[in-house]
């Protein structure tokens, strides 16, 4: 129910797939320490379910389709060179520290609706966060007014002029 990855070195076209394994409680991606990270080109997974964690990779595009029954967490932090990722049936997803990230897509599912989303861009001055809009085409606008069941949300770091939330009480951290 456990699946563990650590340290795996596979930075050719190829990458990572994983489909239809719903009975996946956790999923803890990670390299050995920020000296020893995991590097894969891509990370596909499909009919998964779980809490996933991810910390010291360096993964250009993450794509996980998550299973209706048991979805719970998405957490992502310091990953250099996450560039695209692609969420699908989560109620949490937290990304920190993605400085290279261009594109982000967070899909609810029939059953699990977002709950909760925390994006923390690096505020270093001399990293210039490449994400600068969410949801939407114009440029400096973060629209998360289509996640019905958001609670908390996180927003730091990027380059937000305008932050639209659901019509009703949303926490912000």
């Amino acid at each position: 129910r456990n699946i563990e990855i650590s340290s795996i070195n596979n930075d050719d076209q190829n990458g990572i797939e994983v489909s239809s394994c719903p009975l996946l409680s956790n999923c803890i991606i990670s390299g050995k320490n920020s000296n020893e990270l995991t590097t894969l080109r891509r990370l596909t997974m499909t009919g998964v379910s779980g809490n996933f964690n991810l910390t010291n990779t360096r993964i250009e595009t993450i794509n996980i389709s998550a299973s209706e029954n048991n979805s719970l967490e998405f957490s992502i932090v310091d990953d250099e060179r996450l560039e695209n990722i692609t969420l699908t049936g989560f109620k949490s997803v937290i990304i920190r520290g993605c400085p290279n990230l261009k594109s982000i897509n967070i899909n609810e599912g029939d059953i699990n609706k977002c709950e909760k989303i925390i994006i923390e861009m690096p505020s270093e001055s001399d990293i210039t966060p490449k994400l600068k809009s969410f949801n939407s085409e114009r440029e400096g606008v973060f629209d998360f007014t289509k996640y019905g069941n958001l609670e908390t949300l996180g927003l730091s770091g990027s380059l937000a002029a305008v932050i639209k939330i659901p019509n009703k009480k949303v926490s912000v951290e």
